[in-house]
């Protein structure tokens, strides 16, 4: 039987972590076989730049996902942090 795997890193931060994800995506290699979400808390009358950000600093693809889209890949990342910690314990490799 043939397994397929799909690596997922997952970022979160607040308000003022553009400058963060900015200098951890530049730090992230162009062949990185992963999906990256980055979320960063927004007020709701803000526009995000974080997509554009992002595209500017590394060396990977990015972009700005959408509200919608951006909420279930929020929704997705809780359920897979649920589960890992299900079956690995409180403690994730890292």
């Amino acid at each position: 039987m043939d397994t397929f795997r799909r690596d997922i890193v997952v970022i979160g931060g607040s308000a003022g972590g553009h400058d963060a994800a900015r200098r951890l995506v530049a730090r992230l290699p162009a062949g990185l076989e992963a999906a990256v979400l980055v979320a960063l808390h927004l007020a709701p009358t803000a526009r995000s730049t974080l997509g554009d950000i992002l595209a500017r600093a590394g060396r990977l693809p990015a972009g700005d996902l959408g509200e919608a889209i951006a909420e279930r890949a929020v929704a997705t990342a809780r359920l897979l942090v649920a589960r890992a910690r299900a079956l690995h314990g409180p403690r994730l490799r890292t």
